[in-house]
């Protein structure tokens, strides 16, 4: 997946859109984050959380159907529940996520349609810290964060506002690998649902 990923990012800096006159923008999202859902290699432990918050702010640039940016997110969601192998505890705190991430977008063309749908890969490096004040109503005081490598993949359509912005709809999933808490491994997994304004320059 890695590979694939970054193969992905080397085309869109060498493909065709590479010698087109580009444009520089700016873009903002937020919406809802479902998860971070962490779950280790072997299924034996999972902890999975509410329903909260993302935000996003990227810088890029337009190079005609491709588009290149850097990205910044945070994710904010209040804790769910401890899960084990016929045993389910609720949990009382947070898990933050913050990413930065390279990503690729490809606007597929859509004649006679007003939106553009454009597809999303990006790789980068997630933080995530859990805060977990209790575990079936006993007080633990856990806390502790890992960065771990991170990929993303994502999906929208976009409508032009005017001839320099544009808003958009737009789905990402979002995994940190191999984020070490509490002497395990895991991946922890985003789901989010945005809504954005994009301003080129």
């Amino acid at each position: 997946m890695t590979r694939l990923l970054g193969l992905l990012l080397m085309f869109t800096l060498l493909g065709p859109g590479w010698a087109l006159a580009g444009d520089v923008y700016v873009s903002v999202k937020g919406g809802v984050n479902a998860g971070p859902d962490a779950h280790d290699r072997h299924e034996q432990a999972t902890y999975t959380s509410q329903t909260g918050w993302v935000t996003m702010l990227a810088v890029g640039y337009d190079f005609g159907p491709y588009r290149l940016e850097a990205e910044f997110s945070g994710r904010r969601n209040k804790a769910d529940q401890a899960k084990r192998p016929g045993l389910a505890l609720d949990a009382n705190g947070d898990t933050r996520t913050q990413a930065v991430m390279v990503n690729a977008v490809y606007e597929v063309p859509a004649e006679n349609f007003r939106a553009t749908p454009f597809l999303l890969a990006g790789i980068g490096w997630a933080n995530v810290t859990a805060d977990l004040d209790e575990v079936a109503g006993q007080p633990i005081g856990y806390e502790e964060d890992d960065t771990a490598f991170a990929y993303q993949l994502g999906a929208g359509l976009e409508w032009p506002v005017g001839d320099h912005a544009a808003v958009e709809v737009s789905y990402r999933f979002l995994q940190a690998v191999n984020v070490e808490l509490a002497d395990n491994e895991f991946a922890v997994d985003n789901h989010a649902a945005l809504v954005g304004l994009r301003v080129t320059f």
